[in-house]
């Protein structure tokens, strides 16, 4: 289960926490709460500022169950994708993390290595197809 609170994206005196298990669903019910219980968070904001605020959310997401919290310290990754949950058939790279964003930085990294054919040449919105598609094939182990 993918997790976020309040407290990981800035916001101090509030202590919920979105879950979800995957990562758009956790978003969804971040923004979802942060429509209901801080208004001023998400009203009015550039199209900018909106992608910054889905970057604090996917920046503060974990998805260490309650189980494995004591393994965190010892660096237990639990978060991964692979080329292959994306389409790209005969390579076996997986990018594991602990957090979203952190997966997503390792794959790209990957892709524009590896596979830039993949990359090259993207349009902005077919760049960000490709990233909401990482995005839905991120698992939790």
């Amino acid at each position: 289960m993918l997790r976020v609170s309040c407290r990981d994206i800035g916001i101090d005196d509030c202590d919920f926490v979105a879950e979800g298990d995957k990562v758009r669903k956790a978003e969804n019910a971040m923004v979802d709460h942060l429509l209901d219980a801080h208004p001023h968070v998400v009203q009015g904001l550039t199209d900018v500022q909106r992608r910054d605020l889905e970057t604090r959310i996917k920046s503060g997401m974990h998805g260490l169950p309650p189980e494995l919290a004591a393994h965190e310290a010892e660096g237990h990754l639990t978060l991964h994708v692979s080329c292959a949950d994306v389409g790209i058939a005969g390579c076996d790279f997986v990018a594991r993390e602990r957090k979203v964003r952190k997966v997503e930085e390792r794959y790209f990294d990957h892709l524009r290595d590896q596979h830039p054919e993949a990359v090259a040449g993207l349009t902005n919105d077919q760049h960000r197809e490709l990233e909401h598609r990482v995005k839905e094939a991120i698992r939790h182990e």
